[in-house]
């Protein structure tokens, strides 16, 4: 992965060496950029022009999905529908959870992490620990990603669409809150 500084011409800002496929796309981070190999290995790559990557992880488990984060933790769903959570800071994992064929990971909140699986229904798993503490029978249609705050937009083929947020929360929580000038 190659990151180019616009500078009156494009010039390398920092370079990561993969050595593996990479089939997922990377998702940035307050500290520079998270992505996963198809074998598993998960790099936090650094925007810093001296240096490479903040960490390294393999997990030794197939994944082509992007990676998902908040503030502290990096969830990395599998092939065959596994989430590892990580920690954002050091890589050092968490949690590893099998909970049933995950299909993608559609969002995560301040305590919950939710996840639908490959017949279309939701779950949600807290995020200090990886158990399910809910899960839906109903079939969700389309996901609505939504990286700004940590409300969940789901839609129904016949046009219906639907706000979901966690339980108490009355404000949406800011992932990306502008910076005061």
């Amino acid at each position: 992965m190659y990151l180019v500084h616009n500078e009156n011409v494009p010039k390398l800002w920092s370079k990561v060496n993969l050595d593996e496929p990479l089939d997922s796309k990377p998702i940035a981070t307050n500290q520079g950029f998270l992505f996963t190999s198809m074998y598993g290995t998960v790099i936090h790559a650094t925007t810093a022009r001296t240096g490479s990557y903040l960490w390294r992880v393999n997990l030794a488990i197939p994944t082509s999905h992007t990676p998902v984060c908040d503030n502290k933790h990096a969830f990395i769903l599998s092939d065959d529908g596994r989430v590892v959570a990580l920690d954002l800071q050091t890589g050092t994992q968490l949690w590893g959870s099998y909970v049933g064929h995950v299909d993608q990971i559609v969002g995560v909140g301040k305590e919950h992490l939710y996840i639908q699986n490959d017949r279309g229904s939701l779950s949600k798993l807290r995020v200090s620990d990886g158990q399910v503490e809910a899960s839906s029978s109903a079939i969700v249609d389309m996901v609505i990603p939504n990286s700004v705050t940590d409300r969940l937009f789901i839609a129904s083929k016949d046009g219906h669409i639907s706000c979901l947020r966690e339980s108490g929360s009355l404000q949406p929580t800011v992932f990306n809150p502008p910076k005061k000038s």
